[in-house]
């Protein structure tokens, strides 16, 4: 099977990550794969394995699509390639690939929807709308997400699939030795309680909300340190904000990091205060690690936890509840071992990565077929 990807960019991500498993996967299982990013940014931690398993890597560039060069070089890829399904992963890359297709002639398209995607313009939802009868499947990380794609981006419930995302697994703190932080360039002391977060420096991750969160926090837990791992467009507003709430020496602003599999297991929480989600990998890296976690109780989240026996869930933007949360978890380290075990535990029952990689197969392959898609599973 010939499948090409098609994604914005190749930044540091949930989503490129994900596509980053997903390609390796399916080349490693003897399918042909080739990826197309839209976009100059292209990290070589999301790049370089995909190049290492065979995969035939185009950067087009966002010169180049802006000024519509770049479009017609992604129609003369397709022409040339021909593939058997075309899988377009976030907006741009959607409505290109989509429009791409319809030039080319002929070719199936996959859409994969990876959040609720709330933050959306106007104009957004009209392009989705208006191209979404090119792509003959939905793919959704989250069950969540369904019914708001139907309703707002031009999905239909008949050709929407959901496929659980998969886990890479980190070091646990069972396999491996709790890390020295000042080797890792982090500021931290052993007897700190770490409070950690990975993410884009976006209002949707919710970060304003935890700084506030953990102002109070600070007061009470004097050991207490929020580590933030993450660039983004929000990056100097939260910098501010940190200054105002007085946390300069006790909040940690780390960058993107690729190194974060080596350290997440010695976090002493990891929180999650998304305002919406897919299924955050970044979480379920923290579980898999045998990490406690904190997360709203929002779209795949609660696909991944049951509160109080899995992790912990409260409400989006309730700063009350989550402060309420996270000095429990800190208080009670007995308790929070027991859950995050059954948590890490649970983790790597439901969301295996092969798992994720065969069921994607199961999906395209029916499709290059004309057949239907068998059911994919959330449990074993």
């Amino acid at each position: 099977m010939k499948l090409t990807f098609v994604i914005d960019s190749l930044a540091i991500g949930g989503a490129q990550k994900h596509l980053r498993q997903l390609s390796v996967g399916l080349a490693n299982r003897g399918h042909r794969v080739e990826v197309i990013c839209l976009n100059d940014v292209c990290h070589p931690v999301m790049a370089s394995p995909m190049v290492e398993a065979g995969i035939r890597l185009t950067v087009i560039g966002r010169r180049a699509m802006l000024c519509g060069v770049g479009f017609w070089r992604l129609v003369q890829l397709l022409r040339r390639t021909r593939p058997d399904l075309l899988v377009t992963i976030l907006f741009a890359s959607t409505v290109a690939g989509r429009l791409a297709a319809a030039v080319t002639g002929g070719l199936k398209v996959v859409t994969c929807v990876q959040a609720r995607n709330i933050n959306y313009r106007w104009w957004q939802f009209l392009l989705l709308r208006l191209t979404a009868g090119w792509s003959r499947k939905f793919v959704f990380n989250s069950r969540s997400a369904i019914p708001f794609a139907c309703d707002r981006e031009g999905a239909s419930t008949e050709r929407c699939v959901y496929v659980a995302n998969g886990v890479e697994a980190p070091l646990s703190r069972e396999q491996g030795a709790r890390v020295s932080w000042i080797e890792h360039g982090l500021p931290f002391q052993d007897d700190d309680e770490i409070v950690g977060t990975i993410g884009r420096l976006d209002p949707q991750k919710g970060f304003a909300d935890l700084l506030r969160v953990f102002a109070p926090l600070a007061v009470k837990r004097p050991r207490a340190r929020l580590l933030i791992v993450g660039a983004g467009s929000q990056e100097a507003k939260l910098r501010a904000l940190v200054r105002e709430l007085d946390l300069s020496a006790r909040v940690c602003f780390a960058g993107e990091r690729t190194d974060c599999a080596a350290f997440l297991g010695s976090l002493t929480v990891y929180v999650q205060p998304s305002i919406f989600e897919g299924t955050p990998n970044a979480l379920m890296e923290a579980m898999a690690a045998g990490v406690p976690t904190v997360a709203t109780a929002v779209d795949g989240t609660m696909e991944l936890i049951e509160n109080g026996v899995t992790g912990w869930l409260v409400p989006a933007q309730d700063r009350e509840v989550l402060l309420a949360a996270l000095l429990a978890v800190l208080e009670t380290p007995e308790k929070r071992k027991v859950v995050a075990a059954r948590g890490r535990q649970e983790i790597f029952e439901r969301f295996p990565l092969g798992r994720m990689i065969d069921d994607y197969a199961k999906v395209f392959e029916a499709l290059a077929r004309d057949e239907p898609a068998a059911v994919c599973r959330e449990k074993a």
